[in-house]
């Protein structure tokens, strides 16, 4: 019998002449750095003799597989076949463009380490190559009797336990770029035909609805993509399971986001309050991303001091929790990925500039048993004092000081 393998790298061909060798020769760092096969699983059948050329200088094993519609199907097939610790699977649309942090992982990884890794996938949508977005996917896990690809687009490894390690080696993928507007809707509809049969075979597995509403989102399908949030948010809340609140959290936050994308901020609003009990429940990243959402509103709506409360939750949890990337990898779901990004965290700063400002201005004694009018304009006066140090250390580029300060002076404020 051969001796195990430590990787099997296992992709479906499907007939891209255009792009499958610049997939295959990006896995030579890792055959070089590590004992491991290729298994290549044609759902084209060979219709192609270039393609078929290409993937029998580089794989090790070729299983021909007839397509039918399911990807998981396709998948399971290339997975029995390996002799691999581990497996790593990809597309023939995509290619490693850093794979030395994945070697380092495998080179060290034993059996305490964990059993389900995320890589980064970038998606490009454009030939240039510079316009594109960024998102964590399970692509690695340890062989391990009884796991499989489950659904059958957007598949995903079924069982999974323990947590994640997220792994800086990046995925390129140009799958999403279109150079016709029937090029994309043909995409779009063989997708949600795929999740709504899903559906119907399994309702109660939210991912599919999670998915589903990326590609209405993607067809402009508004109407479809509140039904899901609300028969999503409808399921979740007949159960009190932990580990379904990052789900709950992307629903919530999507149905905000919804009323947001459509101008209508009045609902948005009332959406939140009739529901904020939920914030609580909503795992850590969806909850940063509400809370920042929420204080927008009450910054629209002249609220300046729930407007701090909630820019200060998110605050608090960006510094905690930005540079987790098992954390992000594993609740950044959709558009939650950007949850502690530069361009959220210099909105939340921008705010809480704003709110400090309108406190300070607005500012009066509100009490007259515990202060009298000499010690409420003292005070004002130490705000403003502390205002100014603030701006001095984002001036010298030491916003993490600066946050703190704006944080400590919130919490005064409000007698926190």
């Amino acid at each position: 019998m051969a001796d195990k393998k430590v990787l099997t790298v296992s992709l479906l061909s499907s007939g891209r002449i255009d792009t499958i060798e610049r997939c295959l020769s990006s896995l030579t760092p890792l055959r070089e750095g590590l004992d491991t096969e290729v298994i290549v699983v044609d759902t084209d059948a060979g219709h192609d003799p270039k393609v078929r050329q290409i993937v029998e200088r580089f794989a090790d094993k070729i299983i021909d597989f007839e397509w039918c519609n399911d990807f998981s199907a396709a998948r399971n097939v290339g997975m029995s076949a390996a002799s691999g610790e581990w497996f790593f699977y990809l597309d023939d649309d995509e290619w490693l463009i850093d794979s030395q942090a994945l070697i380092d992982f495998l080179r060290l990884a034993d059996g305490g380490n964990p059993s389900w890794v995320n890589l980064l996938v970038r998606n490009y949508f454009n030939d240039e190559l510079s316009e594109f977005s960024d998102a964590w996917v399970t692509r690695l896990v340890r062989i391990q009797n009884g796991i499989r690809f489950v659904g059958r687009v957007h598949e995903y490894f079924d069982p999974l336990s323990g947590k994640p390690k997220a792994i800086m080696s990046v995925l390129g993928h140009t799958g999403y770029i279109f150079h016709s507007k029937e090029a994309l809707d043909a995409h779009l509809k063989r997708n949600i035909s795929l999740l709504e049969e899903a559906i119907k075979e399994n309702p109660l597995e939210l991912r599919f609805r999670h998915q589903l509403l990326q590609e209405y989102e993607a067809s402009g399908n508004v109407e479809g993509q509140k039904r899901l949030c609300d028969d999503a948010l409808s399921l979740l809340s007949k159960t009190k399971d932990v580990r379904l609140d990052p789900m709950r959290g992307l629903f919530f936050a999507a149905k905000l986001r919804i009323f947001r994308n459509a101008g209508d901020s009045g609902r948005e609003l009332r959406f939140f309050e009739k529901n904020k009990r939920l914030l609580k429940h909503c795992g850590t990243v969806a909850g940063a991303y509400i809370s920042l959402e929420a204080a927008t509103l009450y910054v629209n709506s002249d609220d300046y001091e729930k407007a701090g409360s909630y820019v200060l939750s998110y605050m608090e949890s960006y510094y905690k929790n930005k540079d987790d990337d098992s954390l992000i990898s594993v609740q950044g779901l959709y558009f939650l990925a950007d949850t502690y990004s530069n361009e959220m965290y210099s909105l939340a700063c921008k705010m809480q500039r704003e709110i400090l400002i309108k406190r300070l201005e607005n500012a009066k004694d509100s009490n007259s048993n515990a202060y009298d009018v000499e010690i409420a304009a003292e005070r004002k006066l130490l705000y403003s004092q502390i205002m100014e140090k603030i701006e001095f250390l984002e001036k010298a580029g030491r916003n993490e000081d600066a946050h703190r300060m704006r944080a400590q002076l919130l919490k005064a404020m409000e007698g926190r």
